[in-house]
């Protein structure tokens, strides 16, 4: 509770989630605080018209605000036994967007609207498709559609070898500021595989330009992540022929 909001938006950001739960030093659960939190809550909204960037001033207010401060309270919490149509009537009747999972008030997880919809889409997909775009703000055409489609596939295929089954979860974004008439466009992915779950954002003036910035962070993850797969195994085999 004594933590200030720049750890929250680190631990955010470096864990690629947009939400955390604040906990007491007994580790019970006192509140949540999520990424809009902040923004509604102590970044003020005189930013740069055009590129959307905070003043000095603004940055150092937003560091030193306490998440104590700013958090919601009380958190609706499940238990892990509890079953995803008991979370979707709890994110119902309290109008909220994630559900703490937790064993005698001490967290354990965190269910966001999003994981739902991830599940669901995972089971209504054929298995040959392991691509989901979601957009908000605008509509692709087909053409649009078909030329990202045919990229992240290809991105998928490259792997194939590496991560085994996977589902590439695309969310596209529209803002609100424009430039020469292009949006802002804000991307973030999810990459669910057989080796684990990858995620990442880009944000830049247009689909096309946005997709492929958030494509090339991706790519960047999984390659470190397979070097790191690859050393351990190249110390395995290194080991096993010593003994």
């Amino acid at each position: 509770m004594s933590d200030g909001v720049a750890k929250a938006l680190a631990t955010m950001r470096e864990h690629g989630i947009s939400r955390v739960v604040v906990v007491d030093e007994a580790n019970k659960i006192a509140g949540i605080v999520t990424g809009k939190d902040i923004v509604d809550r102590v970044v003020s909204l005189k930013k740069d018209a055009r590129l959307g960037y905070l003043s000095k001033k603004e940055k150092e207010k937003t560091l030193s605000i306490m998440v104590e401060g700013i958090m919601s309270t009380p958190v609706i919490v499940v238990e892990k036994e509890d079953t995803i149509a008991e979370v979707i009537d709890l994110m119902v009747e309290n109008e909220i967007s994630s559900i703490v999972v937790a064993r005698n008030n001490t967290p354990e997880g965190i269910v966001i609207k999003r994981d739902i919809l991830e599940h669901y889409l995972k089971r209504a997909i054929p298995k040959e498709y392991e691509v989901q775009i979601i957009t908000k703000g605008l509509v692709l055409d087909d053409f649009e559609l078909e030329k990202l489609l045919d990229d992240l596939n290809k991105f998928l295929r490259r792997f194939k070898g590496s991560l085994g089954k996977s589902h590439l979860f695309v969310y596209v974004k529209k803002l609100k500021t424009y430039y020469r008439r292009i949006p802002l466009i804000h991307v973030s992915m999810r990459l669910r595989s057989d080796h684990g779950v990858f995620f990442v954002t880009g944000e830049t003036w247009g689909v096309e330009f946005a997709v492929h910035a958030a494509l090339n962070k991706l790519e960047r993850q999984v390659i470190k992540d397979k070097e790191l797969v690859l050393d351990k195994r190249v110390v395995q085999r290194f080991y096993e022929g010593v003994i």
